[in-house]
């Protein structure tokens, strides 16, 4: 009984002990500074290599980004904007250290991306594999021997291919100014002019959904950058040929062979490339070509003559129960 009441009052001391005594915070790491910092408006090339990718350039050139290798094309600004801004605010989620030996943390092999600045200032980054719990991926500036981790999100926003970082519409123009639509569908030619900034007839619908659909279209993929081989893909006498006139330019774009199940070939006036596109815009194209469904035509004297009464149905007779037994 004595040991008892001695562990009952031990127990009550240790509880009194944690409820009062002063809990030791935890420390608080200090936010990771960022890795560099540099304005995005001074950058004026970036460049990214990766393994099984062609090396991919970018140059700033009167204000505007252009693709230079592995071909030459306009650079999407958006995807532009975001490599930069990911780059110059590269915040590490833990810095690791000096590290000789870069092969566990897949740098020995890195993707990198390399931002030149206005003036020569060059920030070359490099890209290892994940973490073990793949939420973060190893990086490193080329030169410092520090190695951190960083969201592997910054890795997806930054190590892109050509075609990521191109520009992939098809034809640039608003649907609102075109002036006239010509086709070449299956050997039948067809011709349209837009009347005081509005079609008319019997096609004003599906000309108003394709040049919209015309004005966003996308790349689905390059197939072949040089457009050399245009024969294997049915674009040396494409079988559709859209030709549009806008306030202040023109374009074309050619339709070749199907591939797959919902896809084309294509090219436009804009670019030697071959390209993919969605079958939903050949459609469009051949809702054009469709000849109007005629609107049903009543005579008068089918007018003039009322419509026969319904006859109403008989009404079902009950069927006559057997009588019962009476009692």
């Amino acid at each position: 009984m004595k040991r008892l009441i001695i562990a009952v009052v031990i127990l009550i001391a240790l509880f009194a002990a944690l409820r009062w005594w002063p809990a030791k915070k935890p420390s608080v790491a200090a936010a990771a500074p960022s890795i560099v910092k540099f304005d995005t408006g001074q950058a004026t090339r970036i460049e990214v290599d990766q393994s099984g990718q062609p090396a991919v350039i970018l140059d700033k050139l009167n204000g505007q980004w252009q693709l230079a290798q592995p071909y030459a094309a306009p650079a999407d600004s958006g995807a532009v904007t975001t490599l930069l801004t990911t780059a110059s605010g590269l915040s590490p989620a833990e810095k690791l250290g000096a590290e000789k030996n870069l092969a566990p943390f897949g740098l020995d092999a890195p993707a990198s991306v390399a931002i030149t600045l206005a003036g020569g200032k060059k920030y070359t980054f490099l890209f290892g594999g994940n973490t073990p719990t793949g939420d973060d991926v190893y990086v490193k500036l080329a030169s410092q021997p520090t190695v951190y981790t960083a969201p592997t999100y910054v890795k997806d926003d930054m190590v892109k291919s050509a075609f990521d970082l191109r520009d992939k519409s098809i034809l640039h123009f608003t649907s609102d100014t075109v002036d006239s639509v010509a086709l070449r569908y299956h050997g039948k030619s067809f011709a349209f002019q837009r009347e005081k900034g509005k079609w008319t007839g019997p096609q004003a619908d599906n000309l108003q959904n394709l040049t919209d659909a015309l004005a966003n279209a996308q790349m689905n993929a390059i197939v072949d950058a040089t457009g050399k081989d245009a024969a294997k893909y049915g674009l040396a006498h494409p079988a559709m040929v859209v030709s549009l006139v806008w306030n202040g330019g023109r374009g074309q774009i050619e339709v070749g062979d199907k591939k797959g199940a919902d896809e084309y070939y294509a090219r436009s006036s804009e670019s030697p490339a071959i390209f993919t596109i969605n079958s939903y815009l050949t459609d469009d194209i051949a809702n054009v070509t469709k000849p109007p469904k005629p609107a049903p035509t009543v005579s008068a004297a089918t007018a003039a003559t009322p419509a026969p009464a319904k006859k109403s149905k008989p009404a079902k007779h009950a069927k006559a129960g057997k009588a019962g037994k009476t009692g």
